[in-house]
């Protein structure tokens, strides 16, 4: 009680006075200051509680983000059947934009790696793209390979990239699929996928930890879904083996016929577009002579520039006693790629003698797969004891069925199939149809030239008009014939009025623009043409060659190099004489 009234006096002494007016101010600002600093003291710990609560939210985004990721890549991973559709849904998921990357998958295989499916990569990339080996041992070892900074990695890690290519490689890593014990391959990337957890936050790349985590498994998945395609693989080649040999037991109208449908079915199975074999003669291996050909057909001129490519490429690889594949780069320095952009040469070996090669020629594709490699290993073969058999009957069939001189069809073959064709076309109401040929002012080249100038043009006239047919109607196995002297006549089985003339009009215009060469210079001829189809007026072979007689003559009549059509309802006289 007396230190309350000592100090009530002191405040009301004089001296109190002045402590009046001192401390109390001194107090109200020491409250005012300790008023704030509580203040400040609880708008930080709001403050840092906002922070880790975001902190937090965004933690949680990301972790969403990355399973839901990891959810969707392996729901899409796991709908596709088959192990080339699923390599490369692997590839979209680690690397959705290939423009500003790439990612690559190669297959382990007696741990070598070998590409197996790639995006983003130039194809020279393709072709040429290794890892070293310090990369694959620690991969195979640890599950991921070591990261390098950009330079690094380009140098001691990847060769084979284009600068294109090369350009894309942000933050590179190589993950391993499967297991140290059991990998299946290697997975490359040019950076990490990028991942938007939501439209609030900041892309992040997907962590390494996270990527091995999902990878790692796939290996032994795909083991099991190799081993099942391999199955698969097995039953297509013995099935496609099956059905070549079904072929060749099948009954021809002769063994070259066999031949050409053999060689294009087997370029079909392994996806060329033409197919030629070259056969050597022993005391001449460097002339490979074309003995069949087969495949898809093609317009006149391009037909034209393939047939020489091949024979080119087959005289670059002559004696050759191993396959050999042919691309843009080694097709380039042959200049043969007005045609075909993609070759493959397989010898044709029986005994020691390399007998020949077969030709497989396309426009696009790189390269063939294991299962492809094998038919084509076994097609060879058998390729091989169809020819020893076969050769001899081959080459006199057409010593006895062709013209000396052209090498076209002979009279009496032609006549014989024109009987079969026919009979066959009025019992099943199938079209046919027949062109007939004459070189036109014929008298005037020999006169001018001489029998061997006219023998020259007869036989460049019959090598345009074999390739033209050939181009146009391979699969309906027409006939082109030398009829006789300067007449050449082509059987259309198949083929109406309409289409036979369109093909004897490309034929005419491709004669006409091609020079006769002979001796030390050239000359050009035309050739006149008279179409007949089968109809009620031209049920027999002579009623149709009747007809395309009369059409000729017509040709003839209005001034040569030219073609008339004679509908088969137009019934024909009875006789008609061809101008030269």
């Amino acid at each position: 009680m007396e230190t309350w009234q000592d100090f009530a006096e002191l405040f009301s002494s004089p001296r109190g006075a002045l402590a009046h007016s001192v401390f109390l101010p001194l107090c109200a600002f020491l409250a005012g200051g300790l008023v704030v600093w509580i203040f400040h003291q609880t708008k930080l710990a709001f403050s840092n509680d906002n922070s880790a609560i975001l902190e937090a939210e965004v933690r949680a985004a990301r972790e969403r983000a990355i399973l839901e990721w990891e959810l969707a890549a392996t729901q899409d991973y796991l709908q596709s059947t088959v192990l080339p559709e699923r390599l490369a849904t692997l590839l979209k998921w680690l690397m959705p934009h290939p423009e500003t990357g790439f990612s690559a998958v190669f297959r382990l295989v007696k741990d070598v790696p070998r590409l197996a499916s790639s995006v983003g990569l130039d194809p020279e990339s393709r072709h040429r793209l290794q890892l070293s080996a310090d990369l694959l041992q620690d991969t195979l070892s640890t599950g991921v390979g070591d990261v390098f900074a950009r330079d690094q990695f380009r140098n001691r890690s990847l060769t084979g990239l284009t600068n294109h290519d090369r350009s894309k490689l942000v933050s590179p890593f190589v993950l391993r699929l499967g297991s140290a014990r059991k990998p299946w391959g290697i997975v490359v990337c040019s950076h990490e996928p990028a991942i938007l957890p939501h439209p609030a936050h900041d892309a992040f790349r997907l962590p390494f930890r996270e990527l091995v985590a999902w990878a790692t498994p796939l290996g032994s998945e795909l083991a099991i879904l190799e081993s099942i395609a391999h199955q698969d693989s097995e039953l297509t080649l013995t099935q496609e083996m099956l059905e070549l040999r079904a072929m060749a037991d099948q009954q021809y109208r002769s063994p070259s016929h066999m031949l050409q449908r053999f060689i294009s079915r087997l370029s079909e199975l392994v996806q060329f577009e033409r197919a030629v074999i070259f056969l050597f003669e022993q005391d001449d291996v460097a002339r490979p002579i074309p003995l069949v050909r087969g495949g898809i057909p093609l317009s006149q001129d391009l037909m034209d520039a393939w047939q020489l490519g091949e024979e080119l490429l087959s005289i670059e690889m002559t004696g050759m006693t191993s396959s050999s594949s042919w691309g843009v780069k080694e097709l380039r320095r042959l200049n043969i790629l007005d045609s075909f952009h993609n070759a493959l040469l397989l010898p044709l070996v029986h005994g020691q003698w390399v007998m020949g090669q077969l030709c497989l020629t396309r426009r696009t594709g790189e390269s063939i797969d294991d299962g492809d490699r094998r038919l084509l290993l076994w097609g060879t073969g058998f390729l091989v004891e169809l020819l020893t058999r076969t050769v001899d009957r081959v080459t006199m069939e057409q010593q006895a069925t062709r013209d000396g001189l052209t090498q076209l069809a002979n009279r009496r073959t032609f006549d014989l199939e024109l009987d079969r064709t026919i009979d066959r076309a009025n019992r099943t109401g199938d079209d046919c149809a027949l062109v007939l040929l004459d070189l036109d002012h014929f008298k005037k080249v020999n006169d001018t030239y001489g029998h061997l100038g006219g023998d020259a043009a007869l036989r460049t006239v019959a090598h345009v008009v074999q390739r033209s047919v050939q181009a146009m109607r391979d699969d309906d196995n027409p006939v082109v014939a030398r009829y006789g002297g300067e007449e050449l006549v082509i059987l259309l089985p198949g083929v109406g009025a309409q289409g036979a003339h369109r093909i004897a009009e490309s034929i005419r215009e491709a004669v006409e623009r091609t020079p006769i060469s002979f001796e030390q210079g050239t000359f050009h001829i035309t050739l006149s043409a008279g179409v007949a189809a089968r109809g009620t007026a031209a049920t027999s072979s002579r009623g149709i060659i009747a007809s395309a007689d009369q059409a000729l003559y017509r040709a003839k009549e209005q001034g040569r190099n030219r073609v008339e059509l004679n509908h088969a309802e137009e019934r024909p006289p009875q006789t008609a004489s061809v101008l030269t």
